[in-house]
């Protein structure tokens, strides 16, 4: 059964990944009318290249090591490259559409004659392949701490200053080796926070494969624990797995409870949900924030571990005063993050509602393409503020 649903999904790949390479080649090459061989060896190269990237996934998917660490990269390098050409043929499209109906015919010919389609298809490559270079080499080597100071309301004087650190999105598998893991778990390590936070999709692999990076980080410390919450990808691959080993790397795994940190007679309540798409495992229900402050002291500051910024809806009910999030990834590469707010309310940042505020990180790591434009992965150091009522 597992072997007939692969085959499933790498037909529907194959397919639509087709499919994408013929709408380039049909609104971009084609109408160009390149004269020969220049026509042939773009045919090739897009085609070709569509072919590569397929056989690079696929032989490198189920591998670890540097070759396949290689091969990742320039896959899904070619992918992002290849869906913004997609973004731009849509977005010529709908131009052209509404040129169509606001210009005379013979002006709009003349717009959208041969000599244009040559120069529009070279301004494109060199624009976009400008753009994309710019893209890979900020999405590999830039990361940044981001520093935020939280107020919370009902957050006692004892933990004022107390520190959070958090990490999300990290996508630890092919496409990041070791090395990065290492310095991501030193250059936490080195902040000395009291707590540390992870907000899902933490590994690409299984636990049977990425036992080295599973050691390294064990090697995160924080005076309260390391406290984890599921990502969406958590379930994609051996999610089994991952539950059962996470607890003995060193991580307090918050499947919709919580837990109570106290100093002296003052405490706040840390809770985490599972993310929704739990709901793929049999016997679990994905989020549930009743289920996960069930029994929690109202008197306490609550602070929620949530994968996605969605869960902002309920938490305003359940008067949680602090949400950290992460999976958008801050959109990642501009200008895809359009599209997050199809699914999410919230992009990046901090915002509040009411009295919940939320903070979401724009991930430690990436998703697929190794790009960033408009984004920096971050390691997001949070500092929290008793209010003045706290002092009272």
């Amino acid at each position: 059964m597992p072997f007939i649903q692969l085959f499933i999904r790498l037909i529907i790949t194959v397919s639509l990944i087709s499919l994408l390479h013929f709408l380039v080649y049909d609104r971009l090459i084609m109408p160009a009318s390149l004269p020969e061989p220049f026509s042939f060896i773009s045919s090739i190269l897009l085609f070709g290249s569509g072919l590569a990237f397929t056989a690079g996934i696929v032989w490198s998917s189920n591998k670890i090591g540097k070759m396949a660490t290689k091969v990742q990269l320039v896959s899904f390098s070619w992918l992002g490259i290849f869906m913004l050409f997609v973004g731009l043929v849509l977005a010529l499209d709908v131009i052209q559409i509404f040129l169509g109906l606001v210009l005379n015919e013979t002006l709009f010919d003349k717009i959208n004659g041969l000599i244009f389609r040559r120069w529009f298809l070279l301004g494109s490559i060199l624009l976009l392949g400008g753009y994309s270079g710019y893209a890979i080499y900020h999405g590999l080597t830039q990361r940044i701490v981001r520093r935020v100071e939280v107020t919370l309301e009902k957050l006692p004087s004892a933990f004022n200053d107390y520190t959070i650190v958090q990490l999300s999105d990290l996508h630890i598998g092919p496409l990041r080796d070791n090395t990065w893991l290492s310095e991501i778990v030193a250059q936490t390590n080195a902040l000395k926070p009291d707590l540390i936070a992870i907000t899902g999709d933490l590994f690409e692999g299984t636990a049977s494969k990425l036992l080295i990076e599973g050691e390294t980080i064990a090697k995160l410390r924080a005076k309260d624990g390391v406290f984890f919450v599921t990502g969406n990808h958590e379930y994609y691959i051996d999610p089994y797995g991952w539950l059962e080993r996470l607890p003995k790397l060193g991580m307090k795994v918050l499947e919709n409870e919580h837990v109570q940190i106290k100093r002296g007679n003052s405490s706040f309540t840390l809770a985490g949900v599972n993310d929704p798409a739990g709901t793929m495992l049999r016997n679990n229900k994905g989020s549930d924030l009743e289920e996960a402050l069930q029994n929690h002291d109202p008197l306490d500051e609550i602070i929620l571990l949530a994968h996605q910024p969605a869960i902002i809806k309920k938490a305003v009910k359940h008067d949680v005063g602090l949400i950290l999030s992460g999976h958008t990834h801050g959109g990642q590469v501009w200008p895809f993050h359009y599209f997050v707010y199809l699914q999410q309310p919230l992009l990046k940042g901090l915002h509040q509602r009411e009295r919940t505020q939320i903070y979401i990180s724009e991930g430690t790591g990436f998703w697929g393409p190794p790009m960033r434009a408009g984004t920096t992965a971050e390691i997001t150091f949070i500092t929290l503020k008793a209010s003045m009522k706290s002092h009272e």
